[in-house]
């Protein structure tokens, strides 16, 4: 199970405005919009054609539900760029995931904050434990 290459551009194109956003307030907007965008894009495309959610739609709604986190804070005003590079699911990971390259340390670092998270961390695991090198 793996992501298309045209996702594998859109997540990149995430990660890419993520790094943006840390150095220039005005930019978080541009993660939030591509996340209610283009993001809602990738997860109806993670739907099998049973209308059954995937492991990685399971994955990518993990990563969007961790950065939407941060929007309330971008409106009132107290959104830091920083943000993206402290969350559980930051530019580097999402990077990771982009270039297939998730090892065992991130794994195992996700693994301990899904731990009790929610009831989907079980399939966000599954999705990850099948891309690790």
């Amino acid at each position: 199970m793996s992501f298309t290459p045209e996702q594998r551009l859109k997540l990149a194109e995430l990660s890419n405005l993520m790094k943006c956003a840390r150095s220039d307030f005005s930019k978080g907007y541009d993660v939030f919009k591509w996340i209610w965008n283009d993001g809602q894009d990738i997860l109806r495309e993670l739907v099998d054609d049973d209308l059954v959610c995937t492991d990685l739609y399971y994955l990518v709604d993990d990563v969007f539900k961790d950065l939407q986190q941060h929007a309330l804070d971008w409106v009132v005003g107290e959104f830091d760029g920083r943000s993206f590079r402290d969350t559980k699911w930051n530019y580097d990971k999402i990077d990771m995931l982009v270039n297939d390259s998730v090892d065992q340390v991130m794994y195992n670092r996700l693994q301990y904050s899904l731990h009790h998270d929610r009831c989907d961390g079980e399939k966000v695991l599954k999705a990850l434990g099948e891309m690790v090198k």
